[in-house]
């Protein structure tokens, strides 16, 4: 059963969950965990809403998290975070049904993940086939004519 309104953060640099809480206060319940066995201790025993989880858990990797938290049934909200970002690394956090954002991101952006109105990146809506689509052609210097 999940924890509905309860966030879980994940990073091993306490000074560094001090700005995402403040961006969550009167939000949302908070939970912070400075350590992966912590972190996994707390996922298994009450799931959250939303696992906000840095990317590098010392031993471990913020990415073992979002897959525990798959496991533990639908609906699983994460997102993935690192000090730079990585084409490689957020393909691999969204293919695991995660968001990846920058750490410089986070505080800005946390609330309405919280929200829940963060826009879904994984597959776009569908195309309306009755509405006619712009046109990617355009005139090539062959078809001018002076």
């Amino acid at each position: 059963m999940r924890d509905d309104g309860t966030v879980l953060l994940v990073d091993p640099e306490r000074h560094s969950i001090v700005a995402f809480e403040e961006a969550l206060r009167d939000r949302v319940s908070v939970v912070v965990c400075t350590d992966f066995t912590t972190a996994r201790t707390r996922l298994l025993e009450n799931p959250p809403e939303l696992l906000v989880t840095n990317l590098r858990l010392e031993a471990y990797n913020g990415l073992h998290l979002v897959y525990l938290a798959a496991t533990l049934g639908p609906g699983a909200r994460c997102i993935v975070y690192s000090d730079h970002e990585d084409a490689l690394l957020m393909r691999e956090a969204r293919s695991a049904g995660a968001e990846y954002e920058s750490r410089q991101r986070i505080p800005y952006v946390l609330a309405s993940y919280a929200d829940a109105r963060q826009p879904d990146y994984r597959e776009p809506g569908p195309i309306d086939l009755e509405r006619p689509q712009p046109s990617r052609r355009g005139r090539r210097y062959a078809s001018v004519r002076t």
